[in-house]
């Protein structure tokens, strides 16, 4: 009957340290697609660039038409914007108004 209660004492006092014995890693973050950046990174550079009180656009575009005569302005190279904001803003604005 001892030898009964000893194995399960002997293998909970080693079985802690076997558990933890294992690295141990972050939980994964999920990341955001490229596409997802570059929509948001789109919106951000829109939001600051075009659309705030003090820029070219107060307020923004607010419809469809609106958003077509923002791109045709934006190819025009109206705004100083690099390439790529010009690409990611355009983008945005395809996508926010399904143009």
């Amino acid at each position: 009957m001892k030898h009964l209660l000893i194995v399960p004492l002997t293998l909970a006092t080693f079985a802690g340290p076997v558990v933890a014995s294992g690295s141990i890693s972050q939980p994964s973050i999920p990341r955001a697609s490229p596409a997802q950046d570059s929509h948001e990174r789109g919106r951000a550079e829109y939001t600051r660039k075009l659309a705030c009180n003090d820029c070219p656009v107060p307020g923004g575009a607010t419809d469809a038409a609106a958003a077509k005569q923002l791109v045709m302005r934006i190819d025009g190279g109206e705004f100083d914007l690099s390439r790529s904001e010009r690409r990611r803003i355009k983008a945005f604005l395809n996508q926010r108004f399904a143009l």
